[in-house]
């Protein structure tokens, strides 16, 4: 069966019931039977997995590794793969970096891009493997993997903080060849520290920023930023004590790696999806989701600042003025992507005026510059494509995961997501199936007085009572 085929025949149009069809129709998916199913574990070794990877240095390349038996399964137990709305702008995007190669240079740079074509391809897999597996991949096992997740990298970040010095020895970046070990870049990624260490002139003491299981510490602040809303959907899906009791447990366990990174864009990226959530239940009139939002706000900005977190990013600020360094190096390569806007420059330069690359410092900045106007489009055409198929999130729960897309959306700004990719095909690909599936008991809205009594169930009852007193 060919690819077209596959396409085509996958999405079936259908009109709601009581529409009477005519222009009003819906795309939904459609089930092929539980022996054509997706298996769930590789999704849940990429993600659950974490810890396994990280230890033997190959999480950078675990999306890649697990998309080989994810392409298995999808040719050999699927008949037909399901294409969703939304899905196809990220496939344009990695499908725009393959011209790209025109414009590259040397052998470094033909080797860092393939890396990266790898990594971006892995990750529209993992996009289809989560739309795909909708069966055995269930809401409540996905839901467990953003969790777990969330566990691991605050882990990660406990790591850095009592072992800022060490660093990953015995790792497959042993068996790396010496051409490769002796690039700083590459051997740091295999072996990874524990700790991003700044040591600004004037200083007394180095900064201490945890940054396990990345590779930088705003590497680990972008994940937890894009994880602290995602983990909230995950505690409103389930609707019980236990979860509240649970959420609060694992929010607080984040802020003291939290304090030690001095993460500016993690607390700009909480703010925005706390903001956006708030905004989205005053809308609908849910007030005292609103106020409750508004007060946990407040208890948790003053208790942010009483522990040291502004005061902490204020002093490194003091010592190391980056806002400055970054404007002019984000001026410099709008200027430069501008000499060639349509390919780009295939990979990060020297900067003219600066010892970082230019292509760095940001997901929308390395984009346009390495892959041109058309492949930083593309990219973050589906961010937003997401937000706006998925904008009815019917529910708390779904309304948090999608406050991590905007999330990332934003941080993607003055952050990398290169590594954060899988949790947002994650979200994605969850969202995305759950807004168009026939039946979705997720995607519906909660019940508003699930502890009063229904009126005609209520009546019902009267009736009766009343004819059995007849």
């Amino acid at each position: 069966m060919s690819i077209a085929e596959r396409i085509t025949g996958q999405l079936r149009i259908v009109s709601p019931p009581g529409t009477g069809g005519g222009e009003q129709t819906e795309l939904f998916l459609v089930d092929e039977g539980a022996r054509h199913q997706l298996p769930a574990w590789p999704i849940t070794w990429l993600f659950i997995g974490l810890p396994v990877w990280w230890l033997l240095g190959l999480y950078p390349l675990s999306p890649v590794l697990m998309s080989v038996p994810m392409v298995y399964y999808l040719l050999t137990r699927r008949a037909k793969i399901t294409w969703l709305p939304g899905v196809l702008p990220y496939v344009a995007f990695v499908g725009w970096l393959i011209p790209c190669v025109i414009v590259l240079g040397d052998y470094g740079d033909v080797l860092g891009f393939a890396m990266r074509f790898t990594l971006f391809a892995s990750y529209a897999v993992v996009l289809l493997y989560v739309i795909n597996a909708r069966k055995l991949l269930n809401t409540k096992w996905l839901l467990r993997c953003i969790g777990f997740t969330y566990a691991w990298i605050v882990l990660g970040g406990y790591i850095g903080m009592f072992f800022p010095e060490g660093s990953l020895k015995y790792t497959v970046g042993l068996l790396l060849p010496g051409s490769l070990a002796s690039n700083e870049y590459i051997f740091q990624l295999f072996t990874p520290p524990f700790a991003e260490i700044q040591e600004p002139w004037g200083v007394d003491e180095p900064f201490y920023r945890p940054s396990a299981p990345f590779l930088y510490a705003n590497g680990w602040g972008a994940a937890i930023g894009i994880l602290i809303p995602a983990v909230i959907g995950v505690a409103a899906a389930q609707r019980n004590l236990r979860s509240k009791v649970l959420l609060v447990l694992a929010l607080a366990a984040a802020v003291p790696p939290m304090v030690q990174s001095t993460n500016r864009g993690l607390l700009l990226g909480v703010v925005v999806a706390v903001v956006y959530v708030a905004i989205r239940f005053f809308l609908r009139g849910q007030l005292l989701l609103f106020l409750g939002i508004v007060l946990t706000g407040a208890v948790a900005s003053a208790t942010l600042v009483s522990v040291g977190v502004l005061e902490g990013i204020v002093e490194r600020q003091d010592a190391v003025d980056t806002t400055e360094g970054r404007g002019n190096l984000y001026l410099e390569t709008w200027q430069r992507t501008l000499e060639s806007p349509l390919f780009g420059f295939g990979a990060p330069q020297p900067s003219y005026t600066s010892e970082i690359f230019v292509g760095t410092q940001g997901m929308l900045w390395s984009l346009m510059f390495c892959y041109g106007l058309v492949g930083c489009g593309f990219f973050f055409y589906f961010l937003s494509g997401i937000l706006i198929r998925t904008w009815a999130a019917p529910n708390a729960s779904a309304l948090w995961l999608q406050a991590s897309i905007v999330t990332a959306t934003f941080v993607g700004i003055f952050y990398g997501l290169d590594r954060h990719l899988p949790i947002i095909m994650l979200l994605a690909g969850f969202l995305l199936r759950e807004r168009y599936a026939q039946q979705s008991n997720y995607w519906k809205p909660a019940p508003r007085h699930r502890y009063l009594l229904n009126t005609a169930v209520l009546e019902t009852q009267k009736a009766k009572h009343l004819r059995s007193e007849q």
